[in-house]
């Protein structure tokens, strides 16, 4: 029964790893970049703060480059 589900699970894995990069590739049109902030305490405040300077100064230098493809950062 063990080796049954042993090679269930080792089967399952390789498909997963198979496939997942198929399902994964797609033409974006934004790159998002995930900051997790607490922003309830004064500290998250200041990293809100320190992103969205950071968000301005790398759109001011003309965005993200990937390839030949330019990106905008923006903040949510």
């Amino acid at each position: 029964m063990k080796t049954k589900r042993l090679c269930f699970i080792t089967l399952l894995s390789a498909l997963i790893l198979i496939f997942a990069p198929l399902s994964s590739v797609s033409a974006a049109d934004n790159i998002v970049i995930g900051c997790p902030l607490s922003t309830a305490f004064l500290y998250g405040w200041d990293a809100e703060r320190g992103v969205k300077l950071a968000v301005e100064e790398i759109n001011a230098q003309g965005g993200v480059n990937v390839g030949e493809r330019n990106f905008p950062s923006r903040w949510k």
